[in-house]
């Protein structure tokens, strides 16, 4: 079974299959590079990816934002994120007075 690990360099699935009503999910970090305009570039796992403003401020949170670093266990965290989600039903441009939940 070891020889059937893909390698990092490669795809996690074939770009061929994909179908209209496919979904995606992930967990990656994005460390800016650059800005120019509307648009950043971003340095994820060894690779540039150029992000618009829209993807930023609608679909990715901010750590600088935070004051303060808070540890929580994946349990605690992803409570907290239902919770966010479940009484934040309309997401809006600006963060609430309470600022963003991790």
């Amino acid at each position: 079974m070891a020889g059937d690990k893909k390698k990092k360099e490669e795809p996690k699935w074939d770009f061929t299959k994909l179908a209209v009503g496919n979904t995606f999910s992930g967990t990656s970090y994005y460390k800016a590079t650059a800005k120019s305009g509307d648009m950043v570039t971003t340095n994820c796992a060894g690779k540039d990816i150029t992000v618009g403003r829209d993807i930023l401020e609608e679909q990715m949170n901010n750590a600088s934002v935070f004051a303060t670093t808070e540890k929580l266990s994946l349990t605690k965290r992803q409570t907290r994120r239902a919770f966010q989600y479940a009484t934040h039903a309309k997401l809006t441009k600006k963060p609430s007075k309470r600022g963003y939940l991790v």
